[in-house]
């Protein structure tokens, strides 16, 4: 599964244990595989070892996945840098009205039309509230309705969570439930600081960057597309597009 790519996780399975992330330090380069020092390294980054060796280590191009509303999807070889607006160009450009783009992978942030100026480059994307990640730009429509896609991100995510920590494993579950509660009609204004909330437990607190990064999108969606939320809050879908799933809402524990 996703959480396979982790690079402790990783470790554990060609042990033939189960694919969980692992406390750090000790990290991998220092105690790994076998507790032998290990290095973890993508495909592609392993491909440019002989060019940084021969030329050093500027950074040039990126391999890119572009999917979504655009006329070509695929994977692309891109100029580190590249703005979103030139990156969904290469894809042949978006079909029909662009709403938001989701960049960074399962637990990237949810970037608004406004926004394709973020180029992609670590610094800005962080600036912008997402993440590199896998190097992901999808683009949604204006059809998406944002509470619905972030519902979807996180049920995806609280299945591939490696569950060692409580973080993670409760808190993408818990976000999934509320947000679901909100696209059913069940949400309540006091629904979207409780999502702010989690979403800092799993930033502070997840062992490894599975949970981490995935605060991205509940940050984003909701600094960016609060319109979205709110609509649900009133009992209407944005887009006409979600449909009652849950009939029952959770409700936060009060606190002695």
């Amino acid at each position: 599964g996703f959480m396979g790519g982790e690079e402790t996780a990783l470790l554990a399975v060609l042990e033939s244990k189960r694919a969980m992330a692992r406390q750090r330090p000790p990290y991998p380069a220092a105690q790994g595989l076998g507790l032998r020092p290990t290095v973890v390294a993508s495909a592609e980054s392993l491909a440019w070892l002989p060019f940084i060796v021969a030329e050093g280590a500027e950074p040039a191009t990126k391999l890119v996945s572009v999917t979504g509303s655009v006329r070509a999807p695929g994977v692309y070889e891109v100029e580190l840098g590249a703005t979103l607006q030139g990156i969904l160009g290469v894809a042949g450009g978006v079909i029909g009205a662009l709403k938001a783009v989701h960049v960074g992978g399962p637990t990237g942030g949810l970037l608004p039309a406004s926004r394709l100026d973020v180029r992609l480059d670590f610094d800005d994307l962080r600036a912008a509230g997402t993440h590199m990640g896998s190097a992901q730009v999808r683009a949604l429509g204006d059809g998406v309705c944002i509470v619905g896609e972030a519902g979807r991100l996180f049920a995806y995510l609280a299945r591939e969570s490696c569950a060692i920590c409580v973080p993670c494993r409760v808190g993408t579950k818990r976000v999934h439930g509320i947000l679901e509660g909100i696209s059913s009609g069940l949400g309540r204004e006091d629904d979207l600081p409780w999502l702010g909330d989690l979403g800092d437990h799993l930033a502070e607190f997840s062992l490894c960057g599975f949970g981490i990064t995935s605060a991205a999108i509940l940050r984003s969606s909701l600094a960016a597309f609060a319109d979205d939320y709110r609509a649900h809050l009133r009992g209407l879908c944005p887009t006409g597009t979600c449909t009652p799933t849950r009939s029952r809402r959770y409700e936060m524990m009060a606190q002695p």
